[in-house]
């Protein structure tokens, strides 16, 4: 392997450039320690080092996959080799007047002995948005989650990957999920735990959530308006309800279910965030009698009391009219 490698500069390797005192990324130093090579990155604006690497990848996409009939990648990849053996590397460069193959037979004596890398699980964990149905995008693929992960608009999850496995954890360090990772594109990869348990109906769902209600009837007749409003997500909706009613007090959750029907409300999401709500409220003391406060901030005069004149005065005064 080489003793120095150009690289470009790039926020995935380098930090700052800092007048000569590059300070690279955590992990490409980390990366750079255990090959014991030497960095060299191109300056900014650097058209002679870029171009030398950019010209290379414009030879291959013209001369070898331009007007190439693509069937699978181990094909390709086997054209890519004969094409080497035959053109790219046997060919006289048309400005120092070597040949590739010859030149590779002298410097390859001055490279540093290869040594397999053995890659440690990523620990660094990354932050992936929940889309509604209970999956993530993750490298062109999506992979699923357990039911009613997904709680709303910016529900997040973290990866991490490990040996070749991606392991999902909720937001507070919970291992949820741990796939193979697929190397293929578009696929849905999920596991069969997180299906749907179809052998409850969706009505026998329904009547043992509104069950959890105090007010039984009127649970049960709004959970069918969800289930008609949003028939395929139905018993993730009611799910969802379920999962947040278990411990929550019976005046909250009629409060709450109120507050829905009057308003016709009808996502779980919005009963949930007015349940969460209702329950900071009831945990908020309220003072019911706060002291009077005086419109006059002067102390002195807020303790003065008006003069009273005697009735007998007026008395006096009406008399005299007579």
């Amino acid at each position: 392997m080489p003793k120095q490698m150009v690289y470009d500069q790039d926020k995935v390797f380098l930090v700052d450039e800092n007048k000569g005192n590059l300070l690279l990324t955590e992990q490409f130093n980390s990366y750079v320690k255990s090959r014991g090579f030497k960095t060299h990155f191109c300056r900014k604006a650097d058209p002679e080092s870029k171009g030398k690497i950019e010209s290379v990848v414009k030879y291959v996409k013209y001369n070898f996959l331009r007007n190439r009939i693509y069937t699978h990648v181990d094909h390709l990849n086997q054209q890519v080799v004969d094409w080497l053996e035959r053109t790219a590397n046997k060919k006289t460069h048309a400005a120092t007047k070597q040949v590739p193959y010859l030149e590779w037979q002298v410097e390859k004596d001055y490279l540093a002995p290869y040594s397999p890398l053995h890659l440690q699980g990523d620990e660094t964990l990354a932050e992936y948005t929940v889309r509604k149905d209970n999956t993530i995008s993750f490298r062109g693929n999506f992979y699923g989650l357990p039911p009613c992960t997904y709680q709303g608009k910016g529900t997040k999850v973290m990866v991490k990957q490990d040996n070749g496995r991606l392991i999902v954890v909720d937001m507070q360090k919970n291992k949820i999920a741990n796939y193979k990772i697929c190397l293929e594109k578009g696929k849905l990869i999920t596991n069969t735990n997180y299906r749907r348990d179809y052998s409850q109906s969706l009505n026998e769902l329904i009547s043992k959530v509104a069950g959890m209600f105090p007010e039984n009837e009127k649970a049960k007749q709004w959970l069918q308006t969800i289930r008609e409003k949003m028939p395929r997500y139905a018993r993730d909706q009611i799910g969802l309800i379920s999962k947040h009613i278990q411990d929550a007090p019976p005046d909250l959750l009629t409060g709450a279910l109120t507050l829905c029907i009057e308003n016709k409300i009808y996502q779980a999401t919005d009963f949930v965030s007015i349940l969460k709500k209702l329950k900071e409220n009831a945990h908020t003391p309220c003072n019911d009698h706060l002291p009077a406060r005086p419109l006059s901030t002067n102390a002195r005069t807020n303790d003065m009391e008006p003069g009273k004149r005697s009735i007998e005065s007026y008395n006096r005064i009406l008399d005299n009219l007579d």
